[in-house]
């Protein structure tokens, strides 16, 4: 679990240890003890991806960056303020290429 917690959000942990037959007690503990260090994951993926399709265009990155990050189950409100955060220097990217 502690390998997985710095790539995955709180669904898909909680997700992967239910399906492997761990009580909800045992899932709930797992979360909070994640729930610390999903916030610094979901900021490394995020730049992970970003800068993996860098060579994309704007929208076509967002939606793989969506993707990926939902799949990994982040939240898609913690997704969406990263994405929002990043915008600004998405723009400024372009105005200057």
């Amino acid at each position: 679990m502690r390998t997985r917690a710095g790539r995955y959000g709180r669904f898909r942990i909680a997700q992967e240890l239910s399906a492997r037959g761990f009580s909800e007690e045992t899932v709930e503990r797992a979360l909070a003890e994640a729930e610390n260090k999903e916030e610094a994951a979901l900021a490394a993926v995020f730049r992970k991806i970003r800068d993996a399709s860098s060579n994309l265009p704007a929208e076509k990155r967002r939606r793989r960056i969506w993707g990926a990050l939902t799949r990994r189950g982040f939240e898609p409100g913690a997704i969406s303020a990263m994405m929002k955060g990043c915008e600004s220097d998405d723009d400024e990217i372009e105005r200057n290429s």
